[in-house]
C-alpha cells in the first residue's frame, strides 16, 4: 500500500505535468500574427543569377503563447510563390505530405517577433531582367491549410553582370573562411552556404569546391551537378575519383536527388 507521503509526491508530480502540458504553445490562428517579407537586396534590385534571400518576420499580435508550423525538410511552410510583373505564376515551393511526419515549429511568446531566412533563388533562378513578386503565405499547419497570414515584396532583376555576381559570391563566402574576423556577420552559415548552392553559374564553382573539400559534405557536389555545365561535370568526376574523405563525400553527392526540396529554401 502506498504511503500518504508517496501519494502526495505522485499527486504533486501529476499536477506539475498537467501544468507543463497546459502551458505548451498552441497553433497560431487567423488574425493573430502578421507576416512581413524583407528581401535582402541593394535598392530593391539584384542582377540576373545573383542569389536572393528573404527575411520573413512574424509578429504575434495576441497575448497567447503560440507556435508556427514550418513543415519539414521535404515540404514546408511558409509557402512561397514567384510571379512576373503580369501576375503569371513562375514557381512555387514544395507543399506536399511527406513520409517524414516530424515537423518543425517556431515558438512565439505574447506580442513577440521572430524572423527566419529563406533562399528564394533555390526556388527560381531569375535569369531574365524584369519585375518579380515574391508572395508568402503561412498556413495553420501541414494538415490544416487555412491561411493565417500572408505578405509579399517586389524585386527588380537587372541584366546579368559577371562582376556583380562574383562580388556577391565573395561577400557570402569570405565569412566562411577560418581567418575571417566577421564570424558570419549578419547572415548565419546556413544562409551563406545555401545561397551559394543556389547560384547556377560556373562563377560559383571555386566556392562550392572549397566547401566540399573543407567540410567533406555532399551538398556542394549536388549544387555542382545542378549547374549542368561541362566544367562542373569535369570537376564532379575528378572529385568523385579521389580515394579519400572528399572522394567519399563526392560519391555520396552523386546519389543525392536533384529535386528541389524545402531544405534548399530554408536557410536557418
Amino acid at each position: 500500500m502506498l504511503s500518504v507521503g508517496l501519494l502526495a509526491i505522485l499527486a504533486a508530480n501529476g499536477s506539475c505535468s498537467a501544468r507543463v502540458r497546459a502551458e505548451e504553445p498552441r497553433d497560431a490562428r487567423q488574425g493573430e500574427i502578421t507576416l512581413t517579407v524583407m528581401l535582402l537586396t541593394r535598392g530593391g534590385a539584384i542582377t540576373a543569377g545573383e542569389p536572393l534571400l528573404a527575411r520573413i518576420e512574424f509578429r504575434n499580435r495576441s497575448d497567447a503563447d503560440i507556435r508556427l508550423c514550418r513543415g519539414n525538410s521535404n515540404a514546408g511552410i511558409p509557402s512561397f510563390s514567384v510571379r512576373d510583373g503580369g501576375g503569371r505564376l513562375l514557381a512555387a515551393s514544395p507543399f506536399e505530405r511527406s513520409f517524414d511526419e516530424m515537423y518543425y515549429y517556431s515558438r512565439l511568446g505574447p506580442r513577440a517577433r521572430s524572423h527566419i531566412l529563406y533562399v528564394i533563388t533555390a526556388l527560381y533562378e531569375f535569369k531574365r531582367p524584369g519585375r518579380y513578386r515574391i508572395q508568402v503565405q503561412q498556413f495553420e499547419s501541414m494538415e490544416r491549410r487555412t491561411i493565417i497570414a500572408e505578405g509579399g515584396a517586389w524585386v527588380r532583376v537587372l541584366p546579368f553582370d559577371a562582376l556583380q555576381l562574383k562580388a556577391r559570391c565573395e561577400e557570402l563566402f569570405q565569412p566562411l573562411l577560418p581567418t575571417s574576423k566577421q564570424k558570419y556577420g549578419d547572415l548565419p552559415i546556413g544562409a551563406r552556404t545555401k545561397a551559394l548552392y543556389s547560384v547556377r553559374h560556373d562563377i560559383a564553382l571555386p566556392y562550392l569546391e572549397w566547401m566540399a573539400g573543407k567540410w567533406n559534405t555532399p551538398y556542394p557536389i549536388r549544387a555542382m551537378r545542378r549547374l549542368g555545365s561541362e566544367r562542373a561535370r569535369k570537376l564532379v568526376k575528378a572529385l568523385a575519383a579521389r580515394n579519400d574523405s572528399l572522394g567519399r563525400a563526392a560519391r555520396h553527392g552523386l546519389d543525392l536527388p536533384l529535386k528541389i526540396t524545402f531544405w534548399d529554401i530554408m536557410a536557418d
